[in-house]
């Protein structure tokens, strides 16, 4: 794992070929099926004015030979897959009308994406992405913290969206709501969800025996979760945060008026107290809770999808709930393909994929231009900044902020965006620009950072890093075009650095873990919420400790600010004092984190899919509307004719 690689290419050529489109991903990569002898792919045509449904199953057998991946063209010892197709066979009184509108039933909604990092689906396991796209159909919050609005894309019209709670109550403003919940929401094994279920859940987030330590990151800001955390008692309702009022009202209190914290977005961690069914898990020992049974792979939930069967390395396989409290989704079920980047551009490409991410900027412009996709970018909140090791054994005599400052103004990144991210990527120099309270801060609270070589160097020498030394940076997954771009501008101004490439499964033990980096290029977070970027960058708030210091940062008078901060109990001082954080992180001889960009998520649609775009949610504090996706039947295959 730790073995570096070092590719050279000069800057120029970089630039020029990615333009070129020298790097594009291979387009007869495919995906190869292994450890089980059946995939089950499931294609339907909607009845639209039927009057007979004549179906017939046809088995047939695919030898898998050759995998065609961007690098290499290897044999794999594949015996045999075998596909099960189910072809209907519609008799109509009329073919499906051109004019024909309107939500259409059956058909499966198909997605690709990583391999993820570990086998648990529920959202206090869940770090990535990967298991986002499981969870949030699967599970349901007790609320969102807005609503869709009108269109195909979250429009975010103001006000929460219901989740298990479909009313609340303000008790007192901005700090204690009361959550009523839905009588029709119910687990997937028809028990209906209670206020119980709600507290329970709360309590396998923040009790230490299981390990998900909620109680120091997302739901520290809770009433006494913390404590309670700390020192736990019998019954969590304790801490005073979540109590029960009655079998169907659920009281949640803040530790302090905080607006922002009931909106964040819903992503990785950032979730709104989702119940756990009671009945199931107060038999499970909490060591066993999230990965020692077979509630891990298929979990009883109470979302619009039910789990089917997860398959390591090759799928995870959904099937809609028609019990589901906000109405049965009109698609018969959902299936999630797992791959390299290059593998699921290329089934995307063949029109196999309702939705992924593509892998690349040049795969996203490709694919988009394609008649049976549409890319469709979002900007997303999650930004790419700078992180050096500061335990590093390279670093131990290092001023480390003057060299991570360094390293930004070795590189020409409006360039760099220009040329290799085709407007996908947006330059920043302020690292709270996702935050809404703190987005548009007083003049002097960040710098503007240009590309200026020569300063570079000077802060290099200032700084007193040997230079004879190799710094490795961190990769799970091939270096791009962008990745080498920046090795190049670091090395223009004397810098040697390295890849140091491992798999995306490995992310947790050799990132957060072992920390065995020298450089990383990570977010700070992408909530409203203060203790988001925090968690980042405390003295010893480390993985293990429910923390995502990656990088051993340790600033006491870092730690002193955010201190302050916590103690606000108004948003103007809130506010007031996230500035100050603000300012001390971006500053010259105290800047722990180096600014670069923002991405955006590189949606990528099949034109089959109609209703809400699902997955637009990923970066938004609302419910993903898959209940109300449908599939085309004018689509035939190879043509859109609606």
């Amino acid at each position: 794992m730790r073995n570096a690689m070092r590719t050279s290419v000069s800057r120029r050529r970089v630039l020029q070929g990615a333009a070129a489109g020298l790097f594009g991903a291979a387009g007869a990569a495919v995906l190869a099926a292994c450890g089980e002898t059946q995939v089950v792919t499931k294609e339907v045509i909607k009845e639209v004015q039927v009057e007979t449904v004549v179906t017939k199953e046809v088995i047939k057998e695919v030898p898998v030979e050759t995998v065609v991946t961007q690098e290499v063209i290897k044999e794999v010892p594949v015996e045999r897959v075998v596909t099960k197709e189910v072809i209907k066979e519609v008799m109509v009184t009329a073919a499906p009308s051109e004019e024909m509108v309107g939500p259409a039933s059956g058909g499966t909604l198909v997605m690709g994406t990583g391999n993820p990092a570990s086998n648990a689906w529920n959202p206090y396991a869940q770090w990535s992405s990967s298991h986002h796209f499981v969870n949030d159909v699967v599970w349901l919050q007790l609320w969102y913290g807005d609503q869709w609005g009108d269109g195909r894309t979250p429009s975010l019209p103001g006000g929460w969206g219901p989740g298990v709670a479909n009313s609340w109550d303000e008790v007192e403003g901005g700090r204690v709501y009361d959550f009523h919940i839905n009588p029709d929401v119910k687990w997937h094994d028809g028990v209906p969800v209670t206020a119980d279920d709600v507290i329970w859940g709360f309590h396998m987030a923040i009790h230490p025996a299981y390990g998900a330590k909620f109680g120091d990151i997302t739901y520290i800001d809770i009433e006494g979760a913390q404590a309670w955390a700390e020192n736990p008692t019998d019954n969590v309702e304790d801490a005073g945060g979540v109590a029960k009022v009655d079998e169907m009202t659920v009281r949640v209190s803040l530790r302090r008026p905080d607006p922002g914290w009931w909106g964040r977005p819903l992503k990785d961690r950032s979730i709104h107290l989702p119940p756990y069914p009671k009945h199931i898990y107060e038999n499970i020992a909490p060591e066993d809770a999230f990965e020692g049974t077979e509630y891990a792979s298929k979990p009883i939930a109470n979302g619009p999808m039910k789990a089917v069967r997860f398959v390591e390395g090759q799928f995870f396989e959904m099937e809609s709930y028609s019990d589901f409290a906000y109405g049965a989704p009109y698609v018969d079920g959902k299936i999630i393909r797992y791959g390299d980047r290059d593998a699921i551009d290329a089934a995307s490409e063949a029109g196999e994929m309702d939705y992924i991410r593509a892998g690349s900027v040049e795969s996203f412009q490709r694919l988009g231009q394609l008649a049976h996709l549409q890319g469709l970018p979002q900007r997303s909140p999650f930004g790419a900044n700078l992180f050096l090791n500061w335990d590093a054994e390279i670093f131990a005599n290092t001023d480390l902020s003057l060299l991570t400052e360094a390293m930004i103004l070795a590189i020409d990144r409006e360039t760099v965006i220009e040329t290799l991210d085709g407007g996908t990527r947006f330059l920043t120099n302020y690292c709270f620009a996702h935050v809404g309270l703190i987005a548009d801060p007083p003049p002097g609270t960040y710098r503007e950072l240009t590309y200026n070589p020569d300063e570079a160097r000077e802060l290099i020498a200032e700084s007193g890093f040997d230079t004879s030394q190799a710094i490795r940076f961190i990769k799970w997954g091939n270096p791009g075009p962008r990745d080498v771009a920046l090795q190049q501008y670091w090395a223009d101004v004397g810098l040697n650095v390295e890849f140091f490439k491992i798999d995306v499964s490995a992310v947790v033990e050799e990132l957060y873990q072992k920390r065995s980096h020298d450089l990383v290029i990570a977010n700070m977070g992408g909530f409203n919420t203060l203790n988001d970027g925090w968690q980042r960058v405390k003295c010893g708030w480390v993985y293990d400790d429910g923390g995502f210091n990656h990088s051993n940062i340790c600033d006491p008078e870092l730690d002193a600010l955010y201190e302050k901060a916590n103690e606000a109990t108004d948003t103007a001082t809130l506010q007031e004092r996230w500035y100050e954080i603000a300012a001390y992180i971006h500053g010259r001889g105290t800047m722990v984190v180096g600014p670069m960009s923002y991405g955006s998520v590189r949606n990528i649609y099949h034109r089959r899919v109609q209703g809400p775009l699902w997955q637009h949610t990923y970066t938004q504090p609302v419910r993903s509307k898959v209940e109300e996706v449908w599939i085309d039947p004018r689509w035939d295959g190879t043509d859109f004719s609606g």
